[in-house]
């Protein structure tokens, strides 16, 4: 299963990779942007993305509408 996290937070990223990858999930993708997120998503077709709803740029909520909508 691969898995996106889209966090502004360095901290909280590497909490949540480090959770995961502990968890048994190998392929955890990490963007810092909504932006950032956006393209990952599109060019790496994530099972599960984890997003942040407060990131600069565009929302949590913007960036998953664009990635449904592709």
């Amino acid at each position: 299963m691969k898995i996106l996290v889209i966090d502004d937070n360095d901290q909280d990223r590497k909490i949540i990779e480090r959770f995961l990858r502990k968890s048994g999930y190998s392929e955890v993708l990490l963007a810092e942007t909504g932006e950032q997120g956006v393209e990952k998503a599109i060019a790496e077709k994530p099972d599960l993305v984890i997003t942040d709803t407060m990131l600069p740029g565009i929302d949590g909520f913007t960036v998953l509408r664009r990635i449904r909508a592709n």
